[in-house]
C-alpha cells in the first residue's frame, strides 16, 4: 500500500477513535471505557509502525493482522510451483484390447499414470485386490474409484436405510484402501434417487453435515463419521457436483468445497467434472479456486455432448487448467468420456487428446 494512503488512513482512524474518547470523556462516561479506546489508538498506531518498517524491509505480512476493526488475512498465493499434470482414466471401449491388463497396458503406453474402476471392484475386497495387482503390473496408480450414490440410501430419511447407505460406504472405503486410491467418488443423490427417498435439498444437506452456522458446531450427519472412517485408512470420500441434469442437490464446485468445510474432516474432499462444470460454473478457473486444498479429483469431458477435450470447440480447458495451477494441483485428471466419431476412433484420437491437454496445461 503507498504510504501516503496508509498514513491517511491511520490518521482518519486514530481521529475518529480520538473524538470517540472525546466524546465519552464529556459524557461522564467510564474511565474504562476511556482507557480502552485510548489502548486501541495505541495499538493501530504501534501497528503503522510496523507495517511500515515491514515495507521498508521488503517484508510482508504472512499471518493475520488484528486491528479494532477486524482481521486482515493475506490473499491466497499461487502455488502452481507445485501443479502436475498427471493423466488417468476410467477403462472404456475406447481403449483397445480384449481385456483390463490389456488396456491398462495401452494406457500406460499412452503416457497415462492413473486408472479409475468402477464401484463393483472397491465393494468387493477379492476383487480389489486382483485389480490392484493388474494395475502394478501396468505401472499405473488406481486413482480414485466411481462409486456413484448407493441409491441415494445415506442420505434418506428412514435410520435403517440410512445405516445400510452409510455401511455400503464404509465398504467402498475399505475396498479403495486396498487399490491405494485417493478415494471413492461420492455423489449424495442423483434426481432419480431424490424423488424416491423423498427428501428436500435442506434435508439432505442435514443428513450430510448439519453445523450450527455461528459455532461450526456440528448438530448431525455422517459425514464426519465417514470422513475420519476414510483419513484412518488413508483415503477419502470425494464428493462430486453434477449438473441439474442428473442431480439437483450439490451442482457446483464451491457448494461441495463449503460441505467440506463443514464436515471438519481430512476425509471428505470434493472434485470438478469439466463436463458438469460446462452446464453449472460461470468460470472454471474461479471454481477450482474456490475449492483450494478440498479439490481431490478431477474428471475429463467436453462441452455439451460429453466427448474427448479437444473435440467439441465450445470449450477451453486452458481458464480450468490455470485455476488448478493457482491452488498447486498435484492429483489426478480422469477421462470419463466418449469418442466423437465412436470407440474405434481411440486409437487414431487419444494421441491426439493428450497433446492438446498439455499444450492446454503449458497455456494456463
Amino acid at each position: 500500500m503507498d504510504n501516503s494512503k496508509l498514513n491517511r488512513r491511520t490518521f482518519l482512524s486514530t481521529a475518529a477513535l480520538a473524538t470517540t474518547a472525546a466524546v465519552a470523556t464529556s459524557s461522564a462516561a467510564s474511565g474504562q471505557v476511556v482507557q480502552r479506546i485510548q489502548q486501541d489508538v495505541q495499538r493501530m498506531q504501534q501497528e503503522r509502525r510496523q507495517i511500515v518498517a515491514n515495507q521498508r524491509q521488503g517484508v510482508r505480512p504472512v499471518t493475520p493482522q488484528a486491528s479494532a476493526f477486524g482481521t486482515l488475512a493475506p490473499a491466497p498465493v499461487d502455488q502452481r510451483a507445485r501443479a502436475r499434470l498427471r493423466i488417468a482414466s476410467q477403462i472404456r471401449g475406447w481403449i483397445p484390447g480384449s481385456n483390463d491388463a490389456e488396456r491398462m497396458r495401452q494406457m500406460k503406453a499412452w503416457g497415462m499414470e492413473g486408472v479409475e474402476p468402477g464401484s463393483g471392484v472397491a465393494n468387493d475386497h477379492n476383487r480389489a485386490r486382483e485389480y490392484k495387482r493388474m494395475a502394478d503390473d501396468a505401472g499405473l496408480e488406481v486413482c480414485a474409484v466411481t462409486w456413484g450414490a448407493g441409491g441415494g440410501a445415506a442420505v434418506s430419511g428412514n435410520p435403517e436405510e440410512a445405516q445400510r447407505g452409510i455401511d455400503a460406504i464404509k465398504r467402498a472405503l475399505e475396498g479403495a484402501a486396498i487399490l491405494g486410491a485417493n478415494g471413492i467418488v461420492y455423489v449424495p443423490a442423483f434426481n432419480g434417487d431424490q424423488s424416491r427417498i423423498n427428501r428436500t435439498h435442506q434435508e439432505i444437506r442435514r443428513a450430510l453435515i448439519d453445523i450450527d452456522p455461528r459455532t461450526k458446531e456440528i448438530r448431525g450427519g455422517f459425514l464426519k463419521e465417514v470422513g475420519d472412517f476414510a483419513a484412518s485408512l488413508g483415503t477419502s470420500i470425494i464428493l462430486e457436483p453434477l449438473n441439474r441434469m442428473e442431480a439437483m442437490f450439490l451442482r457446483q464446485v464451491a457448494d461441495g468445497a463449503a460441505i467440506c468445510q463443514d464436515a471438519q474432516s481430512e476425509g471428505v474432499r470434493v472434485m470438478g467434472d469439466f463436463y458438469h462444470m460446462f452446464f453449472e460454473e460461470t468460470c472454471d478457473m474461479g471454481a477450482f479456486i474456490s475449492a483450494g486444498d478440498y479439490l481431490k479429483h478431477v474428471h475429463l469431458g467436453s462441452g455439451n455432448r460429453r466427448i474427448m477435450p479437444g473435440q467439441d470447440p465450445a470449450q477451453s480447458f486452458v481458464a480450468g487448467f490455470r485455476g488448478l495451477k493457482f491452488i498447486g494441483y498435484d492429483q489426478f485428471m480422469s477421462f470419463e468420456c466418449g469418442v466423437y466419431g465412436g470407440d474405434e476412433r481411440g486409437a487414431e484420437v487419444l494421441p491426439q487428446v493428450l497433446d492438446f491437454l498439455r499444450r492446454s496445461w503449458d497455456a494456463a
